[in-house]
């Protein structure tokens, strides 16, 4: 028998069934993949990511969102949190090519305006595309100067991959002293640091994900090798890539984005 749906319900406090559901797998992945052990830590970025993880269409994504909403509401009602996470979570576009990226001018200005130890994690993130949970917790181990190539271990689908270390971030890494790669790459909090650094640079909005989103756009272009960037993002489908990860970008940029290195 298909289960009836029926709106929240307001005067008890109780949620619809399928609403409760969305919620609790999406709460789930994101208490793992990032390590969240109090609801109110939770922000607007992990939701969004936890629905880019997933392969599903703009409608799903849409309805996700709308119980992401209707849930949080609830819980700002009840005084479990003081704003609503999912009210900056966007709205599913149904043009497949709707990824925001920076342009190799905007991302040079923001690596010269970042800290010292910033820099070779947004490196890490415009030049092999990893995602903000896998680069806070990445460790030097993991980054194989001998073979170029990055092994992340701690991924959101949990299954390895490998992503080839392109010249100039290895030329970004190889400012860190050899005494100093030990433990995490990311040794400061990152969203902090990031907004000092987007401050300093007058970078009034942050596209989600556009680091990744840059990664991928420019790769596509610069290298003509979709099935490893399928690969090294980690993706099971190159429709994901296709529908999230793709923007449109000239030759030009996408040269001067694999020339962006400290002597830049």
């Amino acid at each position: 028998m298909r289960r009836k749906k029926v709106s929240p319900a307001k005067k008890d406090g109780r949620l619809r069934l399928d609403t409760s559901e969305h919620f609790a797998t999406a709460w789930l992945c994101c208490a793992i993949t990032y390590q969240i052990t109090d609801l109110k830590d939770l922000e607007s970025e992990h939701l969004t990511d936890f629905l880019e993880s997933r392969q599903i269409s703009g409608r799903t994504w849409n309805n996700y969102r709308r119980d992401f909403h209707v849930t949080f509401a609830w819980a700002v009602e009840q005084k479990y949190l003081l704003t609503n996470p999912a009210a900056t979570v966007p709205e599913a576009q149904e043009d497949p090519i709707n990824a925001q990226v920076l342009s190799p001018d905007e991302f040079s200005k923001l690596l010269k305006s970042a800290e010292e130890t910033l820099r070779p994690v947004l490196a890490l993130q415009a030049f092999s595309g990893l995602r903000r949970s896998e680069v806070e917790q990445i460790e030097w181990p993991e980054i194989k100067f001998d073979t170029a190539r990055i092994v992340p271990t701690k991924t959101k689908s949990g299954q390895w991959r490998y992503i080839v270390m392109r010249p100039n971030l290895k030329s970004w890494l190889e400012q860190v002293p050899k005494f100093q790669r030990i433990g995490r790459v990311c040794t400061a909090p990152y969203r902090e640091a990031l907004d000092r650094a987007r401050l300093s640079a007058e970078f009034l909005q942050w596209p989600h994900n556009c680091l990744r989103h840059s990664f991928s756009s420019y790769s596509l272009v610069a290298e003509e090798n979709e099935p490893r960037l399928q690969m090294e993002l980690g993706h099971s489908s190159p429709r994901l890539l296709i529908e999230h990860y793709r923007a449109i970008v000239t030759p030009a940029h996408a040269e001067e984005w694999w020339k962006i290195s400290p002597s830049v």
